[in-house]
């Protein structure tokens, strides 16, 4: 092998690593410096133009087909239109605002080990699922299954979900203790 073959190889060499290793901080020679605007508005017209050419970027009418396509039964996560009863009441926005009453209520501050903000979590005092089995009992003529959307507008009604008396603010670690252990708090 020729010194020019070594040396064609070695600079090959040094690009490759190079690019997988770009230079960081000073040693980068563009370190402190800024594109102009006008050089930062070419990058992101040729980056956008290269997104539509390599199909990145569909049109309005390409987006709008994909989402109807993925909707409802279409999507990976479908399992016939079943969602529980509790799911929806505890999504439903009543359920946010309960929450955030009792976050304003008590000023942000856990009741356990009185910090302020962080990750705060609303704790119902008479579990959920207790007042839920109660409201099941007192309509108990109606199917939790069959009969889950008619159930889903009394419950926005029954007053033991929203009370504010039956919440207190935690945080996440003082309402681990409260919890019950489940398979995924391992």
């Amino acid at each position: 092998m020729t010194n020019k073959n070594i040396n064609s190889n070695r600079s090959m060499a040094r690009k490759r690593y190079l690019k997988l290793h770009p230079p960081i901080g000073e040693k980068n020679s563009f370190f402190g410096k800024h594109h102009s605007k006008e050089s930062r508005d070419r990058i992101s017209k040729s980056r956008l133009a290269r997104r539509e050419r390599l199909g990145y970027i569909n049109p309005p009418s390409a987006r709008e087909k994909l989402s109807k396509r993925f909707l409802g039964s279409g999507g990976s996560n479908w399992k016939g239109g079943i969602c529980p009863l509790r799911t929806l009441i505890r999504c439903y926005r009543k359920n946010k605002i309960w929450t955030k009453k009792i976050f304003c209520r008590d000023k942000y501050t856990c009741q356990e080990c009185f910090e302020v903000g962080g990750n705060l979590e609303a704790h119902h005092i008479k579990t959920f699922s207790k007042i839920l089995q109660e409201f099941l009992k007192e309509y108990s003529y109606l199917s939790p299954i069959s009969d889950k959307e008619i159930l889903f507008k009394l419950a926005i009604h029954y007053k033991p979900f929203w009370d504010i008396n039956n919440g207190k603010t935690l945080c996440k670690e003082c309402h681990k203790k409260w919890r019950k252990p489940r398979n995924d708090d391992k």
